[in-house]
């Protein structure tokens, strides 16, 4: 019988804080390219559809790190969860926060905020 020598692997650690950049998107054509009453007006990647209570609740965030549904913490606004992605949202310290209103979400700029 053949013994293989045990390979070990270390999985790296994510820092439990992290500074994202976020940014802010509304429902609007200027940020989605869709329009009042137009098919998937308003509807997340995952299905969810926004609504006002849902700002600054709701994140777009990259697949490729983050999972619908996922709940995380961005200091100074709470607990976020993630449904939607976006073209621009690339990475694993890049957020999009849902915010309703346009002139708030313009206000919001682009922040440097501690996440876990």
């Amino acid at each position: 019988m053949f013994n293989a020598p045990a390979i070990h692997y270390q999985i790296p650690e994510t820092p439990k804080t992290q500074t994202a950049i976020v940014t802010a998107y509304t429902c609007g054509f200027e940020s989605t390219g869709k329009r009042f009453g137009s098919k998937g007006y308003c509807v997340t990647a995952s299905g969810y559809k926004l609504t006002p209570k849902d700002s600054y609740k709701i994140v777009a965030a990259d697949p490729r790190y983050y999972y619908f549904g996922q709940r995380i913490y961005l200091e100074g606004i709470g607990e976020v969860t993630v449904e939607d992605t976006g073209s621009a949202i690339k990475g694993r310290n890049r957020f999009d926060i849902f915010i309703d209103n346009l002139e708030e979400a313009k206000r919001f700029g682009v922040k440097r905020i501690k996440t876990r």
